[in-house]
């Protein structure tokens, strides 16, 4: 008598990379990191867990001045067309929340390595030449601190003279928005995108140094 016999085959783990290992090992520029290469660009040091919560604070503030036009906004359109009563004061509104937007959210985008940029050149040396990637990397990234270092000290007159002069936005005769909070935001977004720029260009110099030794 023949007795049928099944053989269950061995399974087998796939071998394709780990989704969720691969996503805990994005650096600052969204990319996964090669598990034995420097570990030198991770998060770590008091200096970059503060400007960490400050580029996050900044950025939440902006999220409500966004959500608050947001509502104005909407408010404005239903008053006008529902009413015939618009709020007063929209546009300047809008039109001073626009570039305070900008300077409270850019130090963290840059912070989540989320800036516009090409790179491919730069995926192509990370490949060939760590030195020259880091390299080009440092130069990078003290040249955007070099940028937004001199915007600050342009801006900084403009927000004297803000508040001197009582500058605003609009018609005082109907609706008027000062401009020195608008001047203040965008110095203290340059003061942290200088310092984003410069803490990123610290770690790839620490790794550039590393790749010589």
């Amino acid at each position: 008598m023949w007795t049928a016999c099944a053989r269950r085959a061995p399974s087998r783990r796939a071998t394709g990379p780990d989704p969720e290992r691969a996503v805990a090992q994005l650096d600052l520029h969204g990319e996964a990191d090669d598990p034995s290469a420097p570990d030198t660009i991770e998060a770590d040091g008091t200096v970059e867990r503060w400007l960490g919560w400050l580029c996050s604070a900044l950025n939440a503030a902006g999220t409500v001045l966004i959500a608050f036009i947001m509502i104005v906004v909407n408010a404005d359109v239903i008053g006008r067309f529902a009413f015939n009563r618009p709020l007063t004061g929209v546009t300047e509104m809008v039109i001073a929340s626009i570039a305070a937007i900008v300077f409270l959210q850019f130090a963290d985008t840059l912070r989540a390595g989320r800036i516009i940029q090409a790179d491919a050149l730069l995926r192509l040396l990370e490949r060939r030449s760590p030195r020259a990637y880091h390299a080009l990397q440092v130069f990078f990234h003290v040249l955007g601190a070099v940028t937004f270092g001199v915007i600050l000290y342009a801006t900084v007159p403009f927000l004297q003279r803000a508040l001197a002069s009582g500058d605003a936005y609009g018609n005082p005769a109907v609706f008027s928005l000062p401009k020195w909070p608008v001047r203040a935001i965008m110095i203290a977004g340059c003061a942290a995108m200088l310092l984003q720029f410069l803490l990123i260009a610290w770690k790839h110099l620490a790794a550039m140094r590393k790749e010589w030794t």
